[in-house]
């Protein structure tokens, strides 16, 4: 019973984490220019509401401050992220952004943390990709490969914008953030950027284990699409499968135009882009209409209940 009460208040606190104070009508002389006011926080100066004696957490504060971390601490919002993804995603499109750490600056900090952790404690050595019975014309492919190796972060955020373009196609038609534009979808992924570099140092400390990273940001797609569009399960399973697929084959589109301008081979061009553009093509169209269709059928089935 306790178990079940305890799953419950996460659950209702994943949807909804912050609790706002409530000043009321009470009146406040504003300790900083004198004015009288109601609410929360002065209309003239902006000092915030009540008697704020020195205290550690103040300290704390002003620390944060000179840091620039100030705008609702980023461990609360780091700790959001990886309890409430979606939801929390969710809030910040709706406008509720005031609450949480700024994403992009977020993605940064992290970003940051994690070479100075790496740095510092070797933990992210990875093997690079060596040319033996390579062909030539592979070569800067692999040269690619091993530069992504070298700067883990620029390659996790390259490949998640990846799923930009997917996710808009499979997901404009979902429950929750209906027809979510391309912008919104840049955001999403940032979140989801974050993410993949803190689920990375989570696999370096285990000795760099790529099946713990794998298991780790798939899972954590898989939650935050759901919490985020609110499809129930084989609903988001399969649209996050298709976007897996159509990120990987974009990823490798970018490769192969990038070896064809680096080498500046123009002839043959068309056959070596023709695979993946048709794969990326068909795998979009298809799941676009089967999202679109499904919608219209849900659609009718609640006009039909009402």
């Amino acid at each position: 019973m306790k178990i079940n009460r305890l799953i419950q208040r996460f659950r209702a606190w994943q949807k909804h984490p912050v609790q706002y104070s409530d000043q009321g009508l009470e009146e406040h002389r504003c300790a900083n220019c004198g004015h009288i006011y109601t609410g929360n926080f002065c209309p003239v100066c902006g000092q915030e509401a009540g008697d704020k004696r020195i205290t550690w957490r103040l300290i704390g504060q002003n620390f944060l401050n000179a840091w620039g971390l100030d705008s609702h601490s980023l461990p609360s919002t780091l700790m959001q992220l990886m309890l409430r993804p979606g939801h929390l995603i969710g809030d910040y499109l709706d406008g509720r952004r005031r609450a949480s750490f700024p994403p992009v600056n977020m993605l940064f900090v992290v970003t940051v943390g994690y070479l100075i952790i790496a740095q510092l404690f070797d933990i992210s050595r990875t093997e690079h990709l060596t040319y033996s019975e390579t062909p030539e014309k592979y070569a800067i492919a692999i040269d690619i490969m091993n530069w992504f190796i070298d700067n883990p972060a620029w390659g996790l955020l390259t490949f998640t914008l990846m799923f930009c373009i997917p996710t808009w196609f499979f997901f404009r038609f979902a429950p929750r953030h209906t027809q979510h534009t391309l912008a919104e979808g840049v955001f999403i992924q940032i979140y989801m950027a974050t993410i993949s570099i803190i689920c990375t140092f989570i696999s370096n400390i285990f000795s760099n284990v790529l099946g713990l990273f794998i298991i780790l940001i798939t899972a954590y797609y898989y939650v935050t699409y759901r919490q985020l569009f609110g499809y129930r399960f084989w609903g988001t399973l399969w649209r996050m499968l298709l976007a897996i697929a159509v990120a990987f084959w974009l990823f490798v589109l970018a490769i192969v135009i990038t070896v064809i301008v680096w080498r500046g081979e123009k002839q043959g061009m068309v056959p070596r882009l023709f695979k993946p553009i048709l794969i990326i093509t068909v795998l979009l169209s298809a799941g676009y209409f089967i999202s679109r269709r499904t919608a219209e059928k849900r659609r009718t089935a609640k006009d039909n209940k009402s």
